[in-house]
C-alpha cells in the first residue's frame, strides 16, 4: 500500500494480514515450469505447488514479462515480485472502503468491487496486486490490471536512487513506504524461486527444456475455480464462422490465465486475424498433437519456446472475431491445419485431462 503523486512516492499504509492461498491440487490447477537441477538435468519444479495457484502464477508471470520488457535486471524483478507477494499474495484486491481511513479524494473506492477481483481489503484506497493507492497511483481500472500496475511499480522503482545496489527489502520499502518496512524480506526467497521457474519457462532461458522426455499429461486450459463456462460449440455453423466452428469456447473473465494443455513447443501465428493478434499453438512434435489458443489479450511465451503442460502461456481476452471474453481452444491430434483434423475439445478434455498416456 502506497501512494504517489506527480511522479513522487508518498507515504501509504500496509495491508497487515491476508490469507495464505493454498492450492487445492488437481492436474488443471498446477503450473509446471522447466528448471535445471544441480546435476544439470531438467525437471518440473514443485517448489511453489503448496503456496500458489495457477492464477497467482499467471500474475507473477505478468510481472516478469513487464519487467523484462522494460529492461529491468533480475534484481528489479525480484523487488517487484517480493512486493506483490507481501502486499497481496499475488491476488487482485478490490477495496470496500470500510476501513475508516480514506482521504477525501478516495471516497468512492468501493466501486472497485464492480471490477474483476479475487479478494477484498479495506486499507486506505489500496487496490490490486501491489496495493497501490487510488487515485494517486492511477485509475481504478489500471491499478486492478496486473500488467498496468506492474508497469507503475517499475516506474516508481526506477526513481529510487541506486536501487540496484540496495537490498531487495530496502528497495521495496522506498517504493511502498509501508508501515512495516521489514515485511518484504521474507518474501524474497519465493520471489527468486518464481523468477527462476517462470523466467526460464516463459523466456526460454532453460534451453535444455527441449530435451525433456516425452510428457503427454493433459491439463485443462483455464484454471479450476475460474468460473469458466464451456459453450460446447464445436461444429456449430452460422454467421460468426466462415465455415464451421473448429474448437470450443470457454467463456471466462478477461485476464484469466490460459494454461498450456500439454508440454510442447510454442508456435505463434500472427496472420490469423480471426484469432486476434496471436494464434498460439503448442505442438508436441511434427505431425503430432497440437493445441490452439485464440482471442488472448496477452501472450506470455515467445515463439519457439518450450513449455510445460499447465504453465501459464497468456491471458483470456476478446480480440479478433470475438463477442465477449473467452478462450477459443482447439485440438489437432495430427497437428493439421484448421479444417484437417480438429476433434471436439470438450470430449477430448473429458477423456484425457490427467492422462499420462498418448492423448491422440
Amino acid at each position: 500500500m502506497n501512494a504517489v503523486t506527480a511522479g513522487a512516492v508518498m507515504a501509504g499504509a500496509f495491508l497487515a494480514a491476508f490469507p495464505l492461498m493454498v492450492m487445492s491440487g488437481g492436474a488443471e490447477s498446477v503450473a509446471h515450469t522447466c528448471v535445471e537441477s544441480v546435476d544439470g538435468t531438467v525437471s518440473p519444479s514443485t517448489s511453489m505447488a503448496a503456496q500458489l495457484d495457477a492464477t497467482q502464477l499467471g500474475h507473477a508471470a505478468t510481472i516478469i514479462q513487464v519487467g523484462r520488457a522494460r529492461g529491468f535486471a533480475d534484481q528489479g524483478i525480484v523487488v517487484a515480485l517480493s512486493t506483490a507477494l507481501q502486499e497481496s499474495r499475488l491476488r487482485i484486491y478490490a477495496n470496500d472502503g470500510l476501513g475508516g481511513d480514506l482521504a477525501a479524494d478516495q471516497e468512492g473506492v468501493a466501486a472497485s468491487l464492480r471490477l474483476p477481483h479475487k479478494a477484498v481489503g479495506s486499507d486506505h484506497g489500496s487496490l490490486g496486486i501491489f496495493q497501490q493507492q487510488w487515485p494517486w497511483w492511477g485509475s481504478m481500472r489500471d491499478l486492478m490490471d496486473p500488467a498496468t500496475s506492474a508497469g507503475l511499480f517499475f516506474n516508481a522503482l526506477a526513481q529510487v536512487p541506486d536501487w540496484q545496489k540496495l537490498p531487495v527489502a530496502v528497495a521495496a520499502q522506498l517504493v511502498q513506504h509501508s508501515a512495516y518496512p521489514d515485511a518484504y524480506a521474507d518474501d524474497e526467497p519465493l520471489a527468486r524461486r518464481l523468477l527462476a521457474d517462470l523466467g526460464g519457462g516463459i523466456f526460454g532461458v532453460s534451453t535444455n527444456c527441449a530435451s525433456l522426455p516425452g510428457d503427454t499429461t493433459v491439463f485443462f486450459p483455464v484454471p479450476a475455480g475460474s468460473g469458466y463456462v464451456d459453450q460446447m460449440n464445436f461444429g456449430d455453423t452460422g454467421s460468426s464462422w466462415s465455415s464451421w466452428h473448429t474448437g470450443t469456447d470457454f467463456s471466462v473473465a478477461c485476464g484469466t490465465p490460459v494454461l498450456a494443455g500439454t508440454s510442447g513447443t510454442v508456435e505463434i501465428d500472427t496472420v490469423e486475424s480471426w484469432a486476434g493478434p496471436w494464434l498460439v499453438k503448442v505442438s508436441t512434435g511434427p505431425g503430432q498433437l497440437a493445441t490452439w489458443y485464440a482471442h488472448m489479450r496477452r501472450v506470455l511465451v515467445p515463439d519457439g519456446s518450450v513449455v510445460r503442460g499447465g504453465q501459464p502461456i497468456g491471458e483470456v481476452g476478446d480480440l479478433g472475431n470475438s463477442h465477449g471474453c473467452h478462450l477459443h481452444f482447439e485440438v489437432h491430434p495430427q497437428g493439421g491445419s484448421i479444417y484437417e483434423d480438429p476433434v471436439n475439445p470438450t470430449i477430448w478434455l473429458r477423456e484425457h485431462v490427467g492422462d499420462m498416456h498418448s492423448p491422440t
